[in-house]
């Protein structure tokens, strides 16, 4: 048994930061690309085979992921996957000009 498997300190997962781009539903026009067009296809590979997602916004992320899944099969039905939201004062630091942001900069996730 290896310390991969034991669930040990020393092992690790990895952070994948994946872009949502805006999509407001609209068909693309040529002057225009689908929100999925501007994504490598790398990118789109590896984060339809992801099963865990930290975002801002669940409904968002599974609208991305419902384009996603369009150009490549999503290895978890999006049903299963295991979204988490961050807390809104976490995303959204940058809204109101003047706040004391300290607590929010120590709030672990």
């Amino acid at each position: 048994m290896n310390q991969a498997t034991t669930g040990s300190p020393t092992s690790r997962g990895r952070l994948y930061l994946v872009p949502a781009p805006l999509d407001f539903g609209c068909l693309p026009s040529p002057a225009t690309d689908a929100p999925v067009d501007v994504l490598p296809d790398t990118t789109m590979a590896t984060a339809a085979g992801l099963q865990y997602w930290l975002c801002e916004n669940a409904k968002t992320l599974r609208a991305s992921l419902k384009r996603i899944h369009e150009r490549h099969p999503l290895a978890t039905p999006l049903q299963s996957l295991h979204i988490t939201e961050l807390p809104r004062a976490m995303h959204k630091k940058g809204d109101h000009a003047g706040s004391d942001l300290a607590p929010v900069s120590r709030t672990p996730l």
